[in-house]
């Protein structure tokens, strides 16, 4: 009888991390080398923008401002469904409940989307505090505008986990194999996602001169004072979508069969993979987050790091190998 062939967890996170680094780094440090010079320029972030919608409810009027559709938001619904679907086709490879798959994603988007912006306001907390406060107050006024407040990954990957962590709960499912499959198409979904990050003209690098074959230009008024007077920067927005796909590639194709049976494992190596990716980019960037001199995404991602990695080592040389010498 044939064996069948098995790729360990230890091989496997650092066959990952190899393949995600020499794809990004390839990105970084060959974009003087290609053959082509390529120049990316956002056409702005707006789609099309509606004018104020006015409605009255209980003998009480209320209007909105200007109502803009953007790249970012489509985007955002486009990585979303792309990934459910193939959430839901690994969901049936695994022989898992359909049904509680699409619903606990749609719980996970809305818990990572409420942790994004969440996180994101903490970070940046006296101004954009009183921000939220005027939001709540305009509407009580009845004349409520769409937030403009960013969003961070780090907080939508505590959002997600939240959220999961009642909804696996409630229907006593498998809380590690549900995170598995999330966290397998959530690279993918994050590879559409940046371009997002193209369209608004942020999440660019350090500057580039104008011979550089690969770069980002920037509007003037999206530059940040230091910099007005370059024009062209390093497109990180890019060098991570490039490594969120490669993620995807081989979490989704190549260790989601192997790994299948080892629920943990491949949301651990999500972690590690993309902590990885986030402390070779983040000193790239101009535009990250910063407290007291701290870059805050660098911190979150060594605290996704020791996560990541504290949590293979337990799963594959604690858990799994005590169940494996109980079989024997």
């Amino acid at each position: 009888m044939l064996k069948q062939s098995r790729v360990k967890p230890s091989a496997a996170l650092i066959l990952s991390a190899v393949a995600f680094s020499a794809l990004t780094l390839a990105c970084f440090f060959f974009k003087d080398s290609l053959p082509a010079s390529l120049t990316l320029q956002s056409p702005g972030p707006y789609i099309f923008v509606m004018d104020s919608i006015s409605f009255q409810l209980n003998d009480r009027y209320f209007a909105t401002g200007p109502i803009p559709f953007t790249w970012y938001s489509l985007l955002l619904i486009v990585g979303f469904v792309i990934a459910a679907f193939a959430g839901l086709k690994k969901a049936n490879e695994w022989e898992a409940d359909r049904r509680i798959i699409w619903r606990g994603a749609v719980v996970a988007l809305i818990g990572g989307l409420i942790g994004a912006k969440l996180y994101w306001i903490a970070v940046w907390a006296p101004e954009k505090l009183d921000y939220i406060l005027m939001l709540i107050y305009q509407a009580k006024q009845g004349n409520f505008q769409m937030p403009n407040t960013g969003m961070a990954i780090h907080g939508a990957i505590l959002g997600v986990l939240i959220s999961m962590i009642f909804y696996c709960r409630k229907h006593a499912i498998s809380l590690l194999k549900y995170l598995d499959l999330i966290f397998i198409v959530l690279p993918l979904a994050q590879s559409i996602w940046r371009w997002g990050n193209f369209f608004n003209s942020e999440t660019f690098g350090s500057p580039l001169p104008e011979s550089a074959r690969l770069k980002l230009f920037i509007p003037y008024e999206r530059r940040p004072d230091e910099y007005v007077d370059s024009n062209y920067f390093h497109p990180t927005f890019l060098y991570e979508a490039v490594w969120d796909f490669s993620a995807f590639l081989l979490l989704y194709f190549l260790l989601a069969k192997r790994l299948k049976d080892k629920h943990g494992v491949l949301s651990c190596l999500y972690l590690i993979q993309y902590a990885i990716c986030r402390l070779i980019i983040e000193p790239i960037r101009i535009d990250g987050i910063t407290i007291n001199s701290m870059n805050v995404p660098i911190l979150a991602s060594q605290v996704c790091l020791f996560i990541g990695t504290a949590g293979l080592f337990y799963l594959c040389f604690i858990r799994y190998r005590k169940k494996a010498d109980s079989n024997k």
